[in-house]
């Protein structure tokens, strides 16, 4: 909705579903491809923006959760910028992967991390 009121878009809609509306909490975790990835992570997903970082991780250690949940966000708004902008559908499977290759370039970051 913010770039269709900027003028950037020709629509409010979401461009990978066509719903009529495509605010923060569509992208996030309404939209088709954000629902796929909350449960393919094993996450349940939050009912609504406020409530992402309540969400439960149940086996993530508590400093790495929020760090997890930003990735998570991350690849979601860039998966979705791939739409947007590039006409490229990201399958939630790839969008996934790419979180796992970033905790993967990450990993002596978060060790760090978590044994504090």
């Amino acid at each position: 909705t913010n770039l269709f009121r900027k003028n950037i878009t020709d629509t409010a809609s979401c461009p990978r579903c066509n719903a009529p509306l495509e605010d923060t909490s569509h992208v996030f975790l309404d939209c088709p491809l954000a629902d796929r990835i909350w449960c393919r992570v094993g996450l349940p997903k939050p009912v609504s923006i406020a409530a992402i970082w309540e969400t439960p991780a149940a086996g993530l250690p508590q400093p790495l959760r929020h760090f997890i949940l930003l990735l998570l966000l991350w690849k979601i708004w860039a998966a979705r910028n791939a739409m947007t902008f590039h006409r490229i559908d990201t399958h939630s499977a790839s969008t996934i992967r790419l979180m796992i290759d970033d905790l993967d370039l990450w990993i002596h970051r978060l060790h760090k991390a978590g044994d504090q």
